[in-house]
């Protein structure tokens, strides 16, 4: 675990962020809100990790919705939010696989997962499912002690263990392609709207092959939502390794300065 500065809003993922059709489209969830954000980790500890007094807020709108709902809602503690290596993708992976949970990674682990090296530290490892390996998936992460941490809409929760890593979860509901109102075909809709062919990628974490996002998705994805430094940097990488185009939103926003032209 290592001690970084926390800001006071979690930043959601970037299915949970955007609104754009490319993205999330979609019109399947266009304007909903987070249900919850972690707030208010004590800057004053100075014990390694992230520290809380208070356990995050795990009210819902609906909190007897089937599809919402808190099972084991976290208890009232103090809480260390660890970082997420490459020897705890591997363990939750294979964890997961033995239970017939198959998995898609996204988010930082998804980039470097492309990169084919671990680029920068992850706060959180973000995986999505298919929508009909959810029970099997909530059951094999209960018995290694991974409880609700935050929901972030019917499709897209966040679960946290003892140790404080983070696995942010997104669903896709393989049984059905639809199209879209912007003409793109998408998985749904008992899930996130990805677009059909986004989780084709394939990549590689402390030498295990693992199935992710492909770069231009996630490259896309990156510009429905106003990037920061990291963003950038994530979205470079991938430009740089799979000859994509920087996208001219990292130019806007001055994180992205061209290199100069050398005379002859």
């Amino acid at each position: 675990m290592v001690s970084l500065p926390f800001k006071s809003t979690a930043k959601p993922s970037l299915h949970a962020r955007s609104t754009v059709r490319h993205w999330i489209g979609r019109d399947a969830i266009r304007g909903i809100p987070r249900q919850e954000q972690v707030a208010g980790y004590s800057s004053s500890n100075q014990q390694t990790g992230k520290q809380r007094s208070e356990p995050p807020h795990t009210g819902m709108t609906d909190p007897h919705s089937e599809t919402c709902r808190l099972d084991h809602p976290v208890s009232k503690h103090n809480w260390t939010v660890a970082m997420v290596n490459a020897s705890d993708v591997v363990e939750l992976l294979g964890r997961l696989e033995a239970c017939g949970v198959n998995v898609w990674l996204n988010g930082g682990w998804g980039v470097d997962a492309l990169l084919g090296h671990q680029s920068r530290e992850h706060e959180d490892l973000d995986i999505t499912i298919s929508a009909g390996d959810r029970a099997a998936y909530t059951a094999a992460m209960e018995v290694v002690g991974f409880r609700t941490f935050r929901v972030d809409n019917a499709f897209n929760w966040v679960l946290i263990d003892g140790r404080g890593r983070s696995v942010d979860v997104h669903l896709v509901d393989f049984s059905e392609t639809i199209v879209d109102g912007a003409g793109a075909a998408i998985y749904g809709p008992a899930g996130l709207p990805f677009e059909v062919g986004s989780l084709e990628g394939r990549g590689i974490i402390a030498d295990k092959p693992v199935k992710c996002e492909t770069a231009e998705f996630q490259v896309r994805g990156h510009t429905t939502y106003t990037p920061d430094e990291t963003d950038y940097r994530d979205v470079l990488a991938l430009c740089r390794a799979f000859d994509i185009e920087l996208p001219p939103i990292f130019g806007t926003l001055g994180l992205h300065q061209p290199e100069p032209t050398q005379e002859r």
